[in-house]
């Protein structure tokens, strides 16, 4: 009967087709909270308003060509249709809504809630709903249509001075994120002026890890092959063009929900504070947990790949072997140019942390000099220092000429991948370099940095199935005793301390712990093709200690090497392509870019794990380690 009857109602209707129905139900419906916002505080969001304001009237009459009588009967009939369900604009219903909808806008984005859901807060008592909204213009970064113009709504209440926006809502000086517990919103806000639809976001990330393409490059190739020509209303002063920035806080933003996610927790950071900054904290605290604990996949990760149970002499269990893999790779970031003073600097550019800029930021540049610089130069007065600042500023300019003709063959031979670094420019004379003096008496080689420092390089723990288990940073070199700590702080769990380690200097790093007890039940060797290659028989040391063959628990059955020992090799292979991006990083991204794209990588070669039948599971938890 109640069919019968709304089709008896549209059937007077003159001139209404199936297409026009269909035309009006899915405006209106993507239009319900521009009608919500129009209704008094007192009314119930949940049910349809019986009648439409005037605005959305007029919208409906010109968008789908019906009389004002003709929407009020469609309306009337259709309500709890279009309240109950959802209608995604595409396609002509977009363009029709571009056209006659507010000023020109394709998309507006309203805050997730329409009442306080603080059930302490007067107005959610009261049952009122949220009305008083701010407007702000916006651009969308979206999918399928590329840049459009939009619209940005948050709601305040005014009980409890709570703001409401899409993503999240702002409380004093915090801003919290709602809790995403299905997964990520299928937009986000990057910025108070810009949304970027997630699938672009994943795609930007999928990008990162698999090809290493830098930021800056993620941005042109949106805005070469997904931006399309849209018209933006004039006046409208917001760029459609994506930048760098977008692509970093995209990056950040998503990944911090997805860790948050993860654990269980909200994501809050600063409102009031800049957007570079802003979530800085955020990273950091994420980073604290990556060097207490490791990579989340791979902390008490094993597989028939990178775990065997070996059979001894008479073909019995006797032991389970655990194999981990131990290599640098030359990839790092700007530092303090004290010897290993780990202090972050307060620009990228900077010589030296604030700590040590005090006493050290305008001493001569010659290493062991610590004379004060001359004014406007970068060496004291000593004739032979000054000679060395010439010869540098020679270097320079022969570099300049060189790296003009170096961008004048890029851009005739350009590839629209090319690795490029995100930082704020080009450092050529980083770290120390080595200068020929010449006088009448003799001939004196110098020292000197001119540039700002970086570290040495990173250190992975690769497990051989290829999961990367943890990282750390190199400061000044990789040296053995570093190493050594690196091993003893990422493995307290007595449950997941390996039995066995592949290390290219193992021959060294077994003498600088033959007295350290966590290593006394730990097969130390050279992995296979560094001692094939690398080291020299000679050495009696490592032929006798550090040879794998001399490990019958690596062998396999069949005579082959049961474990992958060049797993480090080929996870570097990978790492090392991001040292282009991260060459200007500040400390926190650095660390949190670097451990993110691992997470990715594992993510990626667990599933691998899973398809090729290896068996991948965890150990217990034991609560005392984590």
């Amino acid at each position: 009967m109640k069919l019968a009857s709304v089709a008896h109602a549209l059937r007077a209707i003159e001139s209404l087709t199936l297409e026009t129905l269909i035309c009006f139900v899915t405006l209106a419906s993507a239009i319900k909270n521009d009608i919500i916002l129009t209704q008094e505080a007192t009314y119930d969001p949940l049910l349809p308003p019986l009648h439409l304001p005037d605005s959305i009237l007029t919208f409906l009459c010109s968008a789908c060509s019906l009389l004002l009588d003709s929407v009020r009967t469609c309306w009337s009939e259709l309500a709890n249709s279009i309240w109950s369900d959802e209608f995604t604009l595409k396609g002509s219903h977009m363009k029709l809504f571009e056209d006659y909808g507010y000023q020109h806008a394709a998309m507006t984005f309203y805050p997730l809630y329409k009442m306080c859901p603080d059930r302490e807060c007067d107005r959610h008592k009261k049952g009122l709903r949220l009305s008083k909204a701010q407007q702000l213009r916006a651009v969308y970064f979206s999918s399928h249509d590329g840049a459009v113009p939009a619209y940005s709504i948050s709601m305040q209440c005014e009980g409890c001075s709570t703001t409401y926006h899409h993503n999240y809502k702002v409380v004093g000086e915090d801003q919290i994120y709602y809790d995403f517990v299905d997964g990520l919103p299928d937009v986000l806000q990057v910025a108070s002026h810009y949304f970027v639809d997630t699938r672009i976001g994943q795609l930007w990330k999928t990008m990162m890890h698999t090809a290493c393409v830098s930021a800056t490059n993620c941005a042109r190739i949106y805005n070469s092959a997904m931006a399309q020509d849209n018209q933006f209303p004039p006046g409208w002063k917001f760029s459609p063009m994506v930048t760098m920035d977008h692509v970093w806080d995209m990056f950040i933003i998503m990944s911090l929900l997805d860790d948050s996610r993860r654990r269980q927790q909200a994501l809050v950071v600063q409102q009031k504070i800049e957007q570079a900054l802003r979530f800085q904290h955020q990273m950091a605290l994420r980073n604290q947990c990556m060097r207490a604990y490791g990579q989340p996949l791979a902390r008490r990760h094993h597989c028939v790949k990178c775990t065997r149970l070996y059979k001894g002499p008479n073909d019995q269990y006797t032991s389970v072997v655990r194999v981990i893999v131990v290599d640098g790779v030359m990839i790092g970031r700007p530092c303090c140019s004290i010897s290993y003073c780990t202090n972050s600097l307060h620009s990228v550019n900077d010589r030296f942390c604030p700590t040590h800029m005090t006493n050290h930021g305008h001493e001569c540049v010659i290493l062991g000099c610590s004379r004060q610089a001359v004014h406007g130069g970068k060496t004291c007065s000593d004739i032979a220092h000054k000679a060395v600042e010439e010869l540098h500023a020679l270097r320079g300019q022969s570099r300049f000429q060189l790296q003009e003709r170096l961008e004048r063959s890029r851009a005739v031979h350009s590839h629209p991948l090319l690795v490029e670094s995100d930082d704020d420019g080009a450092h050529s004379d980083e770290g120390e370099q080595d200068f020929t003096v010449k006088s009448q008496k003799d001939r004196r080689t110098l020292r000197a940095q001119f540039g700002r420092n970086r570290t040495c390089c990173e250190v992975l723990i690769v497990l051989p199935c290829g999961l990367i288990w943890k990282r750390t940073t190199m400061y000044k070199a990789e040296a053995v005793g570093a190493v050594a700590t690196f091993i003893k702080q990422s493995f307290p769990d007595p449950m997941t301390r390996p039995t066995h380690i592949f290390y290219d200097n193992n021959c060294s790093l077994a003498k600088h712990v033959k007295d350290d007890p966590f290593f006394k039940d730990i097969g130390l060797s050279v992995d296979v093709f560094h001692f094939n290659c690398k080291h020299s028989e000679a050495d009696t040391f490592c032929q006798e200690n550090c040879n794998p063959a001399a490990f019958p628990e690596l062998t396999g059955n069949n005579g082959t090497w049961y474990f992958n020992s060049s797993a480090c090799e080929q996870a570097n292979a990978w790492f090392g392509k991001y040292n282009s991006i991260t060459q200007g990083m500040r400390p926190e991204k650095y660390d949190f870019f670097l451990d993110e794209m691992i997470t990715c990588r594992n993510e990626v070669t667990l599933e691998k794990l899973k398809k090729g039948k290896c068996k991948p599971s965890t150990w217990p938890l034991l609560n005392t380690f984590e």
